[in-house]
């Protein structure tokens, strides 16, 4: 349903949930570089500075929990929201959230840079632009935003001074062209924020993956159709083209209907999951990401296509070994027989 059908009530109700999730996505985005600190830091003999972040991570769920309960109207509530009041408590409720983290996080950004904690700056960096986009967000949300215009995460996210320019994900991607002769998986991350891509990515460089980025779900489609992927991380909210219709496309498309996807949702999203679920995704991965949970999310999968693909080809291969006179048959068990996996191996034994 477009915008433009939607009643007084229901654009009311819009805005709010709009509202909701850009004020979540620097959360989350925060919270997942804590994370990440925090597994690289743990076996440094630094615990102020791990007691800092688990204090960002601390305030980081509370902020997100406050954004759910004042931002998520009772299915009781009978007259729609009132937008001024709702915007005044907000930020009267959240911004102090917000400058905690700066406070806190500005600490650490002063003490990594007077020991050996240097490798952690960009990082710290990261976390201090999302709890400025959150303040700024927030500063502008639900009431600030005029018809028509552009919402400041919009505007941030475009900005050449974003948290995460082009030349860095350059950078990441480079660091993953190195080790592709050894990666175990090749994985298409698609999600309109940068801080997202910044965070999965480097969670699959960790794992020893090759990855490949998109910014939406038309580039995501044009992508695919280029090049094989052996999974896709797909966010479900993006401009131009969102993850319901890049599932669809997907799912009705014979080169990659096969092609395992995991949903990116926040945890309240379940209706959007179940849909994405409907619509053939294999698993969803909730925000922010935990690594552990990502890893264990991607293994299964890809190993769940590796399953796939080796029944495919039995059954391709019993087909052949079947019909063993025809030129068709004989050329397949051919093709079979020039492979180096198990499925080869096969091959020359039944050939």
């Amino acid at each position: 349903m477009s915008n433009a059908t939607l009643s007084p009530e229901h654009e009311l109700l819009a805005q709010v949930a709009q509202a909701r999730h850009e004020l979540r996505t620097p959360v989350n985005a925060l919270m997942g570089y804590c994370e990440m600190l925090l597994e690289d830091a743990g076996s440094l003999p630094y615990p102020r500075f791990q007691a800092g972040l688990q204090e960002i991570q601390i305030i980081g769920r509370r902020l997100n929990d406050a954004i759910n309960e004042l931002l998520t109207p009772s299915p009781l509530d009978s007259s729609p929201p009132d937008l001024a009041a709702l915007a005044s408590l907000a930020r009267r409720e959240l911004r102090p959230h917000g400058e905690q983290i700066l406070r806190v996080g500005g600490s650490l950004l002063s003490e990594a840079q007077t020991v050996p904690l240097s490798a952690f700056l960009t990082d710290l960096d990261r976390i201090l632009a999302a709890a400025y986009r959150f303040l700024s967000v927030l500063n502008e949300s639900l009431l600030g935003r005029v018809k028509g215009r552009p919402s400041v995460a919009d505007s941030l996210h475009a900005a050449e001074s974003g948290p995460l320019p082009s030349e860095q994900e350059n950078a990441i991607l480079a660091e993953s062209a190195e080790m592709l002769q050894e990666c175990r998986g090749h994985v298409l991350i698609v999600d309109d924020n940068p801080f997202n891509r910044d965070i999965l990515a480097r969670g699959l460089l960790a794992q020893r993956h090759h990855f490949a980025l998109a910014g939406h779900g038309k580039q995501a489609l044009d992508m695919l159709a280029s090049k094989a992927f052996d999974l896709v991380l797909l966010d479900i909210l993006m401009p131009e083209m969102d993850g319901f219709e890049v599932l669809s496309r997907m799912r009705t498309d014979p080169d990659l209907c096969h092609t395992p996807v995991i949903v990116i949702s926040a945890p309240d999203q379940l209706d959007n999951v179940v849909r994405c679920l409907e619509l053939g995704a294999c698993d969803y991965l909730p925000k922010p990401f935990d690594p552990v949970l990502l890893r264990s999310k991607v293994e299964s999968s890809l190993e769940l296509k590796r399953l796939r693909e080796l029944e495919r080809g039995v059954s391709e291969l019993a087909e052949a070994v079947k019909k063993k006179g025809d030129a068709e048959s004989s050329a397949t068990l051919k093709d079979f027989s020039s492979r180096s996996d198990s499925l080869g191996e096969l091959a020359r034994l039944l050939s």
